[in-house]
């Protein structure tokens, strides 16, 4: 059964040798790798030729800058693996990591996705970081949804990086394409729309299987803001396909909360106005004082430090109104 590993990639040459690497110490061999160059100026190009230079089951594609998920979708139209396994160019698989998910899919045939845990690393260093996905990682239970553990975990949060899940290809075929629309939290959109498919994951635990994601200046995550900005576009989709009102009531108290730290986040940025709105729409929404403080205070921001300071000190010792 050949696996097919769809790298997408933009403007990330420097880290591709590394990514292509751990995918030639994999122990597992029956696999094509196509890396999907999304409109790079760098020398991605010359990265990959040199790598398929030295193994012919590296290919590459490339295409106008389209943003992650088209590339995704791209090098899956391009593979054809029985399975997929996604790896960001910066990131690393494992060595044992094809090999175990091939032999647990082929185990069980109803298995549609089984994923790994992720460790992160320092890019300068190398060295592990005590980070890690928080939540927990289980299994799908076939049966009602609202007790299904895994869909549970994946309404509170994405439990999982985009390298972690090894894919069938029909449970690929039963959901459909990355929304391309998405250029941050698709991969976790992507996961809920199996989840409400019916796709059943299966948790692969191994300390030793869990993929290593690189923490450098130009990662997608450093723009905290922007990652709010999509959870909440996944939330607001999410809302609409949730026949359970628990599962329904918990997608909205998150968002919320995600609402709340964009506040934050606006505020910090300057749009002080901004901030004020969603902290108080989520402290409204959720009868959260502490929001609501925090939207009263975020105009504070524009004060010189010690005036700052004092206004602060008036508005908490402020008696509050009943609530």
């Amino acid at each position: 059964m050949t696996v097919s590993v769809v790298v997408p990639t933009y403007n990330y040459g420097r880290f591709l040798p590394d990514a292509l690497e751990s995918l030639r110490k994999q122990t597992y061999p029956d696999w094509e790798c196509i890396v999907v160059d999304d409109g790079s100026t760098d020398d991605t190009m010359a990265a990959v030729r040199a790598a398929a230079a030295n193994d012919g089951r590296v290919r590459y594609v490339s295409q106008a800058n389209r943003g992650p998920s088209a590339a995704r979708n791209r090098g899956i139209v391009e593979s054809v693996g029985d399975y997929i396994q996604i790896l960001d160019a910066d990131d690393l698989l494992p060595p044992s990591k094809l090999e175990a998910q091939v032999h647990m899919m082929e185990t069980d045939p109803l298995t549609g996705i089984v994923y790994s845990d992720a460790r992160f690393f320092e890019d300068s260093t190398m060295d592990l970081l005590r980070y890690r996905v928080p939540g927990p990682r289980p299994s799908t239970t076939p049966g009602t949804p609202s007790l299904d553990p895994l869909l549970r975990a994946l309404i509170h949060s994405n439990i999982m990086v985009v390298e972690g899940p090894l894919i069938r290809r029909s449970a690929i075929a039963t959901v459909g394409p990355f929304e391309e629309s998405l250029t941050r939290m698709e991969d976790w959109q992507y996961w809920l729309r199996c989840a409400l498919a019916g796709v059943r994951f299966v948790a692969d635990s191994a300390e030793e299987r869990a993929v290593r994601v690189r923490v450098h200046r130009d990662s997608s995550t450093r723009n905290e803001l922007a990652m709010q900005t999509s959870a909440l576009a996944v939330r607001r989709w999410l809302d609409g396909r949730l026949d359970d009102p628990g599962l329904r009531q918990i997608n909205e108290v998150r968002a919320h909360e995600t609402l709340a730290r964009m506040g934050v986040l606006e505020g910090k940025d300057g749009r002080l106005m901004v901030g004020v709105r969603h902290l108080m729409t989520a402290g409204v929404a959720e009868h959260r004082l502490n929001w609501l403080l925090l939207a009263c205070g975020l105009p504070l921001l524009k004060m010189p430090g010690r005036e700052r300071m004092l206004a602060l000190r008036r508005m908490l010792l402020r008696r509050p109104g009943k609530w």
